[in-house]
């Protein structure tokens, strides 16, 4: 019996999973970076992540970092790079972990298509806001922001769509929404950073048109532009970067869309030409990214 699209999304996905912490697997080991670590979350455990010397009367900036189907916080960590940011960037960062289902991989219950394959009942929104309820005991929680690989980056556009409370933006790699756009009708607006590979064949970077799918890159950064109220036509060409060591050069392109945006939201792509669902990420992607989250995000922070 041929499988159903889902369960073979779910086996394509654990093998280049697999694969992949096999590659990391030859990667030099960083020294490591002392900070101030807390344990949250309760029975259901995440890391709080503080930069040395923060002062609890300080207004602090908080990054949930979303690992992706299967995955872990610490190897999502390592992937991206973000702790090595805390420090530098004075911010908080929050490291969740899925629930695992009944064959033990770790899952966020984020759309209709990704990646509750076996129906469960979890909420991760309301876990996710109860992280942040807790954090408020040791920091002054400023903006907050969501990033993810894959299934990480479907539970950040779920956070959007939910008007999760306190959320600026959010930075997808490799993850999207809901097919239909009416589950996110009543959302309000945020900024958002989408960064997916052109020649990624997990999630496809033009989505699938039919059933339980998901809306490609492009559509999906229209829809979150439009809803802030952008004009669609004055959407600005950036300079290409580089943030895949894979390909030679800049392959990564970028359009921001900013004119006419309310509250000084900004809505950007960053197409990685011939990227795949895993891109070996440079050196400064975590500095690029922060940095977007940080200072471009928002022309306009209350």
């Amino acid at each position: 019996m041929p499988l159903a699209p889902r369960s073979l999304f779910a086996c394509i996905l654990l093998t280049f999973l697999l694969a992949a912490c096999s590659m990391q697997e030859e990667l030099p080991t960083e020294p490591e970076i002392q900070q101030t670590v807390y344990t949250i979350g309760g029975d259901r455990p995440a890391t709080l992540k503080l930069p040395m010397g923060y002062d609890s009367m300080g207004l602090l900036p908080v990054v949930i970092s979303l690992h992706g189907y299967s995955g872990n916080p610490t190897d999502h960590d390592e992937y991206w790079g973000l702790s090595e940011r805390v420090d530098t960037d004075n911010f908080a960062l929050i490291l969740p972990a899925g629930t695992r289902n009944p064959s033990g991989l770790r899952f966020w219950n984020a759309t209709d298509f990704c990646c509750n394959f076996f129906e469960s009942e979890v909420d991760d929104v309301a876990y996710l806001s109860s992280l942040i309820e807790e954090a408020g005991k040791y920091i002054s929680v400023d903006r907050i922001f969501s990033v993810g690989h894959s299934n990480g980056g479907f539970m950040s556009y779920r956070l959007a769509c939910e008007g999760f409370p306190g959320l600026t933006a959010i930075a997808p790699l490799a993850g999207t929404s809901f097919l239909d756009p009416t589950r996110c009708e009543e959302a309000p607006p945020v900024s958002v950073l989408h960064i997916h590979g052109a020649a990624d064949e997990i999630i496809l970077y033009a989505g699938t048109p039919i059933g339980a799918g998901y809306v490609g890159a492009e559509d999906v950064v229209e829809r979150w532009a439009e809803r802030a109220g952008c004009d669609l036509s004055s959407a600005e060409e950036l300079s290409p970067i580089d943030i895949d060591n894979a390909h030679a050069g800049a392959e990564t392109d970028r359009i921001r869309y900013r004119e006419g945006c309310q509250d000084g939201i900004t809505v950007e792509l960053w197409k990685i030409n011939e990227g795949s669902h895993g891109p070996w990420l440079t050196s400064n992607y975590a500095e690029r990214l922060i940095d977007w989250l940080l200072n471009e995000s928002r022309t306009e922070v209350s």
